[in-house]
């Protein structure tokens, strides 16, 4: 009966966070200080990835016609400029997207950057903090050494393809020829006589070296290409790409081609699957929304959004009006069309449902295109019953720039989602500070639990992208695939998985399905809330990753028990535990970053023990309870 009553409260209507929760603006006091510069106002990509092993998620920033950024994630809530300490090279190329991955599987992600010249850029991290530029070594440029193409790459994703271990790549390709259809009287544009440039798709040597495939791989795609994703739409374990394309009015409409793993080949079923929607796309969001076990994408544009809703037998259903995510015209209202760009699925709220954070911004046209000059980011709120609610009024601060990229990034380790826009400058709009970066962090007064889970593999890529973890809770399960990239335009989030509990304290468990059938799925029992743990391809155990002291779980039941209220609280709570096996204890009370405000040692045999505290600071804070290797987290929020 309890479990029952649990299930109806945390799972079906009751959204935990109070009113005053919301995301605060805080780019500059992160120290991000960084310009993103095109002529076209087109591109701007960002990358949540940890180059440094160091469990705190970095920042690299495409700079268009300026240069690149890699931000070092410091664990107070700032960053440090370390781009030219890396040796992150000005690419003397208009970078565009950026994407990051593993290689050649040595435990540090590389980066790969498109551009609108006729190359996408490789730089293979040193594992000592630094990177070098070994992009004409590599042959991921050589499907352009005919001179031919005039390609421009805005995006670029990474799978494998082959399931041999290593990540192989896909880079989208936008305009290669054409004209604009003009009104002969006014002479204004009315359409677009567009032809996209062939996609290009390089299957990783492991070598670092590169062959394009694309032609053998049956996966050919001339869209004018803005988004890909690898993703297992079909869940049969292997990788699949789907592609948005811009001008599908015109030109192309999008596509899918599913994996045919173990021939080396894929099949275009974009058309039978009902995948194929004619849009101006420029950015895919995956999640599983309906929580149903198979993975849906929304897929964005100018004017209506297509939202397709994955049957689970190969075909999608477009579902963006019915659940009130169209969004064709902003804040509702003709004549001014939405535009959107970036987008991702992500439990915002901790509630157990996936919501949609969108990038936006206008384009030109504005004949063709009636759009106002700010037109601010968007927030979805997932209601559990197929519909979502606008929840954009959450931002403090709504960014007026021209979004563009988008990721998801916990970078103060609180265990909620942060979310980062990378923006454009204007040519047809005077912003301050236009082209600059906005980070958001997310501010949970009264916050569900959480997991965050990292895959590494083993027998598969090194970072387990296209990993299924599925979660099952007080009854519920729903899916989370390890993103490949490209899903925030020209962006990707963070591949660390984010699972939102309500007010579940324990996960019933979770099973671990890596690409292809060589590992069998991995099961993992009652695992406690509030924790950001790893898991390793084949292993029997999980482990803890925090900023916090790292310590290795233990199956045997805990012999303390502990207990804090009032939770949340004002700076005033009470922490006890019962001891009764009196064994010696270490307590410790952490803020979020990691810094460790108080400790104290228990030696003696006492059966409980108990302190008041006071804390002169609101935010999120953690009591660390360690006996002998058994690790124990209490998560504290203080409000003000």
């Amino acid at each position: 009966m309890k479990n029952s009553i649990l299930f109806i409260i945390l799972f079906l209507s009751v959204h935990i966070i109070a009113q005053n929760t919301g995301f605060q603006q805080v780019t500059q006091s992160a120290q991000l200080q960084h310009l993103y510069q095109s002529p076209g106002v087109m591109g701007g990509g960002v990358a949540a990835f940890d180059y440094n092993n160091d469990h705190l998620e970095d920042i690299f920033l495409t700079g268009g016609d300026l240069p690149d950024q890699l931000f070092r994630n410091n664990g107070d809530g700032t960053f440090s400029n370390v781009t030219e300490a890396a040796g992150i090279p000005f690419p003397f190329s208009r970078t565009t997207g950026v994407i990051t991955g593993d290689l050649n599987n040595n435990g540090f992600r590389d980066i790969i950057l498109t551009t609108v010249e006729e190359h996408t850029l490789l730089y293979q991290n040193n594992g000592d903090g630094t990177f070098t530029d070994i992009t004409w070594d590599s042959g991921i440029y050589s499907a352009w050494d005919n001179g031919t193409d005039e390609g421009r790459g805005f995006s670029a994703s990474l799978g494998d393809i082959n399931l041999d271990g290593f990540l192989d790549v896909y880079v989208c390709n936008w305009v290669e020829s054409g004209s604009f259809i003009t009104d002969p009287v006014t002479n204004e544009v009315v359409g677009f006589n567009y032809h996209g440039a062939s996609n290009r798709l390089y299957l990783n040597n492991g070598d670092m070296t590169f062959t394009e495939v694309c032609d053998e791989y049956d996966a050919i795609e001339m869209g004018c290409s803005l988004a890909s994703v690898f993703s297992d739409y079909d869940n049969d374990r292997d990788m699949d790409i789907l592609v948005a394309n811009d001008f599908g009015l015109w030109d192309r409409p999008d596509a899918l081609y599913t994996n045919d793993f173990p021939n080396e080949a894929f099949i275009d079923q974009s058309e039978s699957s009902g995948f194929n929607t004619k849009l101006y796309g420029m950015g895919i969001g995956v999640g599983d929304y309906d929580r149903d076990g198979d993975l849906d994408y929304y897929k964005t544009s100018i004017g209506a959004a297509a939202f397709m809703q994955n049957q689970g037998d190969g075909t999608f259903q477009e579902v963006a009006e019915s659940a009130g995510i169209d969004d064709t015209y902003v804040q509702g209202e003709a004549p001014y069309l939405s535009v959107h760009w970036g987008a991702g699925f992500a439990d915002f709220d901790h509630d157990g449902w996936l919501d949609l954070a969108i990038a936006k911004g206008r384009v030109g046209f504005p004949n063709l295109f009636p759009s106002l000059d700010s037109m601010p980011d968007q927030l979805w709120r997932n209601r559990g019953d197929g519909t979502f609610e606008d929840i954009s009024d959450w931002f403090d601060l709504p960014n007026y720039q021209l979004a563009r990229g988008l990721a998801f990034i916990d970078y103060d380790n609180d265990g909620d989602i942060d979310l980062l826009f990378a923006n454009s400058d204007s040519t047809f709009q005077n912003t301050q500070g236009a082209g600059s970066p906005v980070l958001y962090q997310n501010i949970l007064s009264e916050g569900g639990n959480w997991l965050k889970v990292k895959t590494q593999g083993t027998v598969n890529n090194r970072d387990g992208l296209g990993t299924h973890l599925t979660i099952h809770v007080n009854g519920v399960s729903w899916l989370h695939e390890i993103g490949s990239g490209g899903q925030g335009h020209s962006s990707q989030h963070s591949s660390v998985a984010h699972f939102g509990l309500g007010a579940a304290t324990e996960i019933d468990s979770l099973v671990v399905s890596w690409p292809g059938n060589l590992t069998p799925l991995q099961v993992f029992y009652d695992i406690p809330a509030n924790h950001y743990i790893k898991i390793i391809e084949g292993t029997d155990d999980w482990e803890i990753i925090n900023s916090l002291p790292v310590a290795v779980h233990d199956l045997e039941e805990s012999p303390i028990r502990t207990s804090l209220f009032p939770n949340p609280n004002q700076g005033e709570f009470n922490y006890s535990i019962e001891n009764p096996l009196r064994a010696p204890l270490s307590i410790s009370l952490y803020h979020s970053n990691g810094h460790m405000i108080w400790k104290s040692e228990l030696i003696n045999d006492a059966a409980s023990w108990q302190k008041e505290f006071y804390l002169q600071q609101n935010g999120i804070f953690f009591m660390r309870v360690q006996v002998g290797k058994q690790v124990t987290y209490e998560r504290i929020v203080v409000l003000e």
